[in-house]
This record gives structure tokens, sequence and C-alpha cells, in this order.
């Protein structure tokens, strides 16, 4: 794929569930391949035209060959990568080991960068697959945006969804985070909310979202309930909300004048000094932002602790805030381009 005078390696990242082998098994005898993992492959080879896939072991791939045959799809090139074993298994270490963390620290980054140069490396100006467990996507994805790794955690994995890097020049710490958790595939637009989930549930959208994906967006965020939509003084503002408010009667909307408000409020939900009441630590409260776009891109840096981060400029992204005292994570992130493919893909 080449855009301008620039080659962009495009990567998708499919979940490989623990139990992937025995439900296929299970389901094989009888010709039904209803597994998550077979649905997101079935979908990713005829809408994004894979050139090659890249699985965690030789047990897996064959699992995957087996089921690529199962549903006569044109199989692509399959590769066996063991670096991805040894990353999630060292990631493991460098997230539980109190001791030699530096070492494992730096064996693990050491492993993705060798992974990341062998795709890339193979695989310039295609589009290609990556399937393993998401504690290793966790990482691929950190290293890929240049995280540190003390917050390669604040990119909240579900099972459910699958995840898209773009990288230009096949330079391994170019990647644009194009789509995090996008779940239309499986008939639900934003990923399933976790039972038990807490705390404050906040999307964000840019308020010069152009006019045509605006309709999309709409569309996209019909299912979801919204408790109040809150958003600046802009003009752009205005139309968005507008527009959002027709497919969301009952949200309450809230509209401040300042419109640096999303990095005010932001700085009082981190700082806050006050104990939460334990009726606040038992609900779920999901907002809409709606602001500048240079201040949403501030506050998901703030997630990504302060540093600059390559994500897609006309995204919806969703952050969960937990309650208490603890950091917030991405749970959600998904460019124009990828929603007009995912909705494309539910019509």
């Amino acid at each position: 794929m080449k855009t301008g005078c620039q080659t962009t390696t495009k990567v998708l990242l499919l979940h490989q569930s623990q139990s992937f082998v025995s439900q296929h098994q299970q389901k094989s005898e009888s010709g039904l391949y209803k597994h998550q993992n077979t649905a997101n492959l079935d979908l990713v080879i005829k809408k994004y035209n894979l050139d090659a896939i890249y699985a965690d072991s030789k047990s897996t791939a064959q699992e995957l060959l087996n089921i690529l045959n199962g549903m006569e799809l044109s199989v692509p090139s399959l590769h066996v990568a063991e670096q991805l074993k040894e990353i999630g298994n060292s990631a493991y270490q460098l997230n539980h080991a109190a001791e030699n963390y530096l070492a494992h620290q730096f064996r693990t980054h050491q492993l993705v960068s060798q992974l990341w140069q062998k795709i890339l490396r193979q695989n310039s100006g295609k589009t290609v697959a990556v399937v393993t467990t998401k504690e290793t996507h966790q990482v691929l994805i950190g290293f890929a945006l240049g995280l540190s790794s003390e917050r390669y955690h604040v990119l909240q994995q579900s099972s459910q969804g699958f995840s898209i890097l773009n990288f230009t020049n096949a330079e391994e710490k170019s990647a644009q985070l194009t789509a995090f958790n996008t779940a239309t595939h499986l008939g639900t637009n934003l990923p399933q909310i976790q039972t038990g989930k807490k705390g404050l549930l906040l999307l964000l959208l840019a308020a010069n979202t152009p006019q045509q994906q605006l309709e999309s967006i709409a569309e996209f965020l019909q299912p979801e309930s919204l408790n109040y939509i809150l958003s600046g003084d802009l003009n752009q503002a205005a139309s968005v909300t507008e527009k959002l408010l027709l497919e969301q009667p009952k949200a309450l909307h809230l509209q401040v004048l300042r419109n640096d408000f999303p990095e005010i409020w932001q700085h009082a939900l981190l700082s806050r000094q006050t104990p939460m009441s334990q009726e606040e630590k038992q609900i779920l409260v999901t907002g809409l932002v709606i602001a500048n776009e240079t201040i949403l891109t501030s506050l998901l840096e703030q997630v990504f602790g302060n540093q600059p981060t390559n994500l897609a400029p006309d995204s919806l992204a969703v952050i969960h805030y937990p309650p208490g005292n603890q950091l917030p994570i991405l749970d959600t992130l998904i460019s124009s381009e990828t929603l007009q493919l995912e909705l494309a893909r539910c019509e």
C-alpha cells in the first residue's frame, strides 16, 4: 500500500484464545465454524486482502490452516513466529517479576524489535495479520507506539476485537494506531463491557468531524446507551451534537463555554482527593465528549503518560476511568477509514 511517496504496511492483530484448538476440534466434526477467531479470520481475509498470517506456534498454524481450508478461502502465506511465544513469556516476567526488572525489560524489547523488523522487512507495503495472545499484542502495540513498558497496561485488550497498526516505510517505531478493539464484526460496535465494570467510560469525538463521516459515527453509536453528551462552545460541535442527540434522545446534553474543559476535567478526575462513596464505586457512567481535535489528542497522550503518540487524527476513542485513584486506560479506538470498512461489512 503506497501513500504519496511513502510505503505503508498494515498489520492486523487478532487474538488467539487459550481454548482455540479444543473448540475448533469440537466444532469441526459437524462442519460448524462459529468460534470467534474463525469469524475474525474469515472477516479479515475477505475484507482486508491479507498477504500473510503469522502464528505463535506450529500447532496454531496448523489449526488456522485447517480452518481456512474448511472455509474454502484462499490461504495467504502462513508463517510460524516462535518469537511471539518468547515475547509473551518475557512480558509475563516483566509484569510479575520484581527482581531483574531491567533485564526482563531489555529482553522483551529486544525480542519485539527483532520480530517487527522481520515482519516489516518481509512484507513492506503489504497487509498481514498476527495471531497470538492478547497479552503479547499489548506489548507489540505498546512498543510500536513508542510507549514505555510501564504504560503497556493502559492498552486494555479485549478478546472480542482486533486492532490495526499502519507502519510507514517499514520502520518499527513509525506505527500509527488506526483501530484498537474494534468489534463491529461480532454484531457490537464497542467491545462488550465486562461484567462488573465500574467508573466512567468516556467517548471522545473531534468537533471538526466531516459531515460525511458524522453519519457513520452516529450510526456506529446508535446501539450504545449514553448518559450525557458534553460539548464546548464551538460551531462545529453544535452540528455534531445536534445529529447525535437525534440518535440519543435520553442523553443529557451539557455545554461548557471554555473549550479546554476536557483537560481541566481530566486533571480533576486524576487528582481527586475526596474518597468516592460506595454508591459511586458501583456504577458505570457513559459519556461522549465533543471537543477540539488538539485537546482530544492531549487527553489520549495523558493516558499514555504524556508521551506523544501517533494515533489516527479522525478517530473515535474510548477511555475508561476506573473508580478510585487508578490510572485511565484505552478501551477502544477506531479511525474513520476503519469505521467505513466495518460498517460496510455489516450491510
